[in-house]
């Protein structure tokens, strides 16, 4: 069975003689995990895409495969959910083993309590690349699958994962959640998989989502139910309020304030949205923290909002804007001292998620970066108990290490210069 993972020093920020207050979960941060601690500003800026008109305006772009190229789909509503359909599909039952990468948040390992499976973790390379020989040495008659992430959109090479688990007997699930799009070897993302999952709101301006490729039609079947309109609807328009409060949609801004006036006169509050009306959020939040998982919710389709939204949306400009904006940030923080991007380079192939960062001296440069309200995540802080320095010692020098920063289609040229010179800021300040 899976145990309940505890906070480390090292996860979690400490939350000393402070008052404790209420805080607010922002979309795209996560829900807070502390009840006391220091005040940061919330960013003004989205960490993940918001919807604007011009989302709908294509752009000349190279052509792209997606993980929806890669095999029938089933849409649920995130990807997590679209592992623990994967886990069911393949039969998997309590105590069977499911190789893990060590490096991983939540949503990774938390869907294998659908069935009682238990995870394996395998050894990582210093370039996120999966170690074989770790992999082969953790093969035991009890391991049935593997799961494999393209970390930040930069695609694995699965071609010899693929011919171990060809040869080993055991399923492979491809994690896609940070690479809906890209191409491999000519392949599409997702392809190497017997099952691929991906989460479209990493990448698409949406509140909910998540894909289910399998490699090939499966005799199973999965029943999925939409969720009740009302609920559907409240969900949409408060992702429009959240788009309006980052400084989009302002062409129809009087129509999305007028219906939220409506709604809030009929439930008997008039709490006007705006950044400004977002507090200050408690340190402790985290995207990545564990608990979040919620069962009943694999029952449900991904929201017709989404679903609409995702086919409506251009392709192009997403996967044009995103390098471009990788491309930025790359060369916006390049000589900065006691810090290097992941990938400093970005191949002609790769659509990025986010833009990681690798610093030295991450403990005091975090707190800077929460006071100057930089938008970002740290993917991996928080880890599975079982695994540590010596599990996996590139996991834990990550798990401390590491940041992210959003380059996602939606950032402006202006919202880009700001978090660079945050960045900057907060460097130079240690």
């Amino acid at each position: 069975m899976l145990r309940n993972p505890v906070s480390t020093p090292q996860q979690a920020h400490s939350c000393n003689d402070r008052k404790t207050i209420r805080s607010l979960t922002v979309p795209g941060l996560g829900p807070n995990v502390a009840k006391i601690g220091r005040l940061i500003p919330a960013p003004d800026i989205s960490i993940e895409p918001v919807l604007s008109l011009g989302a709908f305006m294509p752009t000349a772009a190279t052509r792209f495969n997606s993980v929806l190229d890669a095999g029938p789909v089933v849409k649920v509503t995130a990807g997590r959910y679209a592992i623990a359909w994967a886990i069911k599909l393949l039969g998997l039952q309590k105590g069977d083993g499911v190789l893990m990468p060590a490096f991983h948040c939540a949503s990774m390992i938390e869907p294998l309590s659908v069935v009682g499976a238990e995870p394996v973790f395998y050894r990582i390379n210093d370039d996120l690349t999966i170690d074989l020989d770790d992999v082969r040495s953790k093969l035991t008659p009890s391991v049935k699958a593997i799961l494999a992430t393209h970390y930040f959109g930069f695609p694995q090479p699965l071609a010899a994962l693929r011919e171990f688990c060809d040869g080993a007997g055991i399923a492979l699930i491809e994690d896609c959640a940070h690479s809906f799009f890209g191409n491999f070897a000519g392949r599409p993302v997702g392809s190497y998989g017997d099952f691929a999952i991906a989460s479209p709101r990493k990448f698409f301006p949406v509140p909910d989502g998540g894909i289910l490729v399998r490699r090939s039609e499966n005799t199973s079947t999965i029943s999925l139910s939409s969720a009740d309109f009302p609920s559907a609807a409240k969900q949409a328009f408060n992702f429009l309020e959240h788009s309006l409060a980052y400084g989009r949609l302002f062409a129809i801004a009087p129509i999305i304030n007028l219906i939220g006036y409506l709604g809030r006169a009929a439930r008997g509050s008039q709490k006007n949205v705006g950044l400004d009306k977002i507090e200050p959020i408690l340190v402790g939040g985290d995207s990545g923290a564990f608990g979040d998982f919620d069962a009943a919710l694999m029952l449900k389709k991904m929201s017709g909002f989404s679903r609409l939204t995702c086919g409506a949306v251009a392709k192009s400009r997403m996967i044009a804007h995103r390098r471009k904006n990788y491309i930025k940030l790359l060369r916006g923080l390049e000589g900065l001292p006691r810090c290097r991007p992941l990938f400093p380079e970005l191949p002609a192939e790769v659509v990025p998620h986010m833009f990681p960062l690798w610093v030295d001296d991450l403990d005091t440069v975090f707190p800077k970066l929460e006071d100057l309200a930089v938008p970002m995540q740290r993917f991996g802080q928080f880890l599975w108990p079982d695994t540590d320095g010596t599990t996996c010692p590139v996991s834990s020098e990550m798990s401390r290490h590491l940041v992210q920063f959003p380059c996602h289609q939606e950032l402006t040229e202006r919202e880009l210069d700001t978090i660079i010179t945050r960045i900057r800021s907060a460097l130079d300040a240690s």
